[in-house]
């Protein structure tokens, strides 16, 4: 459902709304501590990095750029343009798309009251597939984590015997999908940092 500018309804919906850049924490802390009418859901991962030598647990928004707001946009839209970290609502030529009430019950469901859910990118004894380099296709075991120089240590069975080789830690992902889904969103951000 969307509406266009000139005809917003007098009542509230679930619009996604576009921060400035690395700023959704704080769009979202302003709009929930200045407008109490509205209600801000920013779904967030937490994962561990290594960063000079040291292993740190980093919190990220799953949407990077975007969160969604609660508002009624006859009486809240200019409210929410003017809240410091945000950009704008996202809108196609004059028309304001509404985010399904069920889709943020989801996402709520999904990541709890804090917003936040926990997600293990790599760690031993996970199964993994080799993506790049002439193993590429490859199904492995991950034997050691070599945070230091950024790589891994895997263990595979190749022509019939077990071999044990390193690799980038960038070369390989999680066999399973779930684990896969929060892999390639770290991947991302790496890629744009």
């Amino acid at each position: 459902m969307e509406y266009a500018a000139a005809q917003l309804p007098d009542l509230a919906y679930w619009f996604c709304v576009r921060t400035q850049p690395r700023r959704e924490f704080l769009a979202c802390r302003t709009l929930a501590r200045h407008r109490p009418e509205l209600e801000v859901f920013c779904p967030r991962i937490r994962y561990r990095k290594t960063v000079r030598r040291r292993l740190l647990s980093v919190i990220e928004p799953l949407f990077p750029g975007y969160l969604f707001a609660w508002f009624n946009p006859v009486r809240h839209l200019r409210l929410v343009l003017h809240t410091q970290g945000v950009g704008r609502v996202v809108c196609f030529g004059d028309r304001y798309p509404v985010v399904e009430a069920e889709v943020i019950e989801e996402l709520k469901a999904h990541f709890g009251e804090e917003g936040v859910q926990d997600v293990e990118l790599l760690k031993e004894g996970d199964r993994v597939i080799v993506h790049h380099g002439a193993l590429q296709g490859l199904e492995a075991v991950l034997s050691k984590l070599l945070p230091g120089e950024a790589r891994v240590r895997i263990l595979m069975e190749f022509l019939g015997r077990q071999m044990e080789l390193e690799l980038p830690v960038s070369a390989v992902a999680p066999a399973e999908p779930q684990a896969r889904i929060g892999w390639l969103r770290v991947q991302k951000q790496k890629t744009l940092a």
